[in-house]
């Protein structure tokens, strides 16, 4: 982090950990989405923290902010399928259709944001690779 803008590292793990945050409270709890953008920012603020330059630390922040487009929706949906799951697991054969129609709304919406996520990803990816390898 020699030569590098510190604010780079900030903004980087800032949009990260929102980013998170937001996408996965949307699909669960809002517990899960402030656990998500802590280990997701904290990942992204190694990778920034690690470029050699300047150019090669924003790039490096815009393929993390990419990876975070899938991971996070990803583990939201993970997320839902545990707590369905659970909730079958230990409501003891006392199922009624609530059960189900909460996670089809949140399988819904978890897909939903995660191939918005991959389309946004795919962009972010050819972006900072372009701007990496110069």
């Amino acid at each position: 982090m020699a030569n590098r803008h510190p604010a780079i590292l900030i903004v980087t793990v800032a949009i990260v950990a929102v980013l998170s945050y937001l996408i996965v409270a949307q699909i669960t709890y809002p517990w899960r989405g402030a656990a998500a953008g802590f280990l997701l920012g904290a990942f992204a603020g190694v990778l920034v923290w690690f470029a050699k330059t300047r150019r090669h630390a924003v790039a490096r922040g815009i393929i993390s902010v990419g990876a975070t487009a899938i991971a996070a929706p990803a583990a939201g949906l993970a997320a839902a399928q545990n707590d369905f799951l659970f909730n079958i697991i230990t409501d003891d054969g006392d199922l009624n259709d609530a059960a189900f129609d909460g996670y089809e709304a949140a399988m819904a919406t978890g897909l939903t944001l995660l191939w918005m996520g991959a389309i946004a990803a795919l962009v972010l990816f050819i972006t900072g690779w372009r701007l990496h390898r110069r």
